[in-house]
């Protein structure tokens, strides 16, 4: 059987916490550039998702909720907590730069995921973000953003039956087990189509259901094992259609990470 899982070992997950609406859009398109990003609003969950996570990286909006010496207190007790610093490398998000701050924080404490005036000019802002992360190998080993999609996502294929005398088209519906902006893995449901649907086999409409999100691709079949299919996109696949899918990424991202913060609640409660 294909093994299909994610190595979460090479992944480092990004939180930011207490995001503005500029953080927000600037997390989007982190993933759009294949970073696994999460917005969370409660300092003592990041904490608990901190110890959860293998490896991660905490952006904190300093802005926000707390003063300046209570902020410098909570990053004091993340850096001081062997339980914590081992896991997260720790940045700043502000948008009011202090100097006695960037000396604090970079050259006394010594953070590693750097101190970020905010430009509401997300370009700008996002630049100076991927250099950071890049320098922090936040992707790992992995090139592509993947999700499973927990049989929310589907698709249907419409391809020539080879073994049509007449070239009818052929149709094969089912869901997806994750995606990335890459492909999809997915299990051949019809067992009929199991020797017709071969390895470089071209695909030149799949439609996609991204939980109400419509696309279409093309693609074709990577890999064949068993029941199991990997279908590469074509690289040449529009930026709308793209979007789409990392939309979808982004979105159940937020969902899986809320339904783990619920399950840390009750387990408190």
């Amino acid at each position: 059987m294909l093994i299909l899982q994610l190595r979460f070992e090479d992944i480092k997950k990004i939180f930011f916490l207490y995001p503005q609406s500029v953080i927000e859009e600037l997390a989007k398109e982190l993933v759009r550039h294949e970073y696994e990003v999460y917005l969370i609003k409660d300092r003592d969950i990041v904490l608990d998702l901190i110890r959860i996570s293998q490896n991660s990286i905490l952006y904190i909006n300093i802005d926000e909720i707390l003063k300046e010496e209570e902020w410098e207190e909570y990053i004091n007790s993340i850096l001081n907590n062997d339980d914590l610093n081992k896991k997260v490398d720790i940045g700043l998000l502000t948008y009011r730069r202090k100097e006695h701050l960037v000396q604090k924080y970079l050259l006394e404490l010594g953070i590693k995921g750097g101190y970020i005036e905010i430009d509401l000019k997300i370009k700008n802002t996002l630049a100076i973000l991927l250099k950071l992360l890049d320098v922090n190998e936040a992707k790992g080993r992995r090139k592509y953003l993947r999700i499973n999609s927990d049989k929310n996502a589907k698709f249907n294929i419409e391809f020539t039956n080879p073994n049509s005398s007449f070239g009818s088209k052929d149709y094969i519906n089912g869901t997806i087990n994750n995606i990335s902006s890459f492909g999809m893995a997915c299990k051949i449901i019809d067992e009929k189509y199991k020797d017709i649907l071969v390895e470089k086999l071209k695909l030149n409409s799949i439609q996609l259901n991204l939980k109400g999100l419509i696309c279409i691709v093309t693609g074709e079949i990577h890999l064949k094992r068993e029941e199991f299919l990997i279908i590469k996109f074509d690289e040449k696949t529009e930026p709308f259609v793209k979007n789409k899918i990392y939309h979808y990424i982004y979105n159940e991202l937020q969902n899986n990470m809320e339904k783990e913060i619920e399950i840390i609640r009750k387990s408190k409660a």
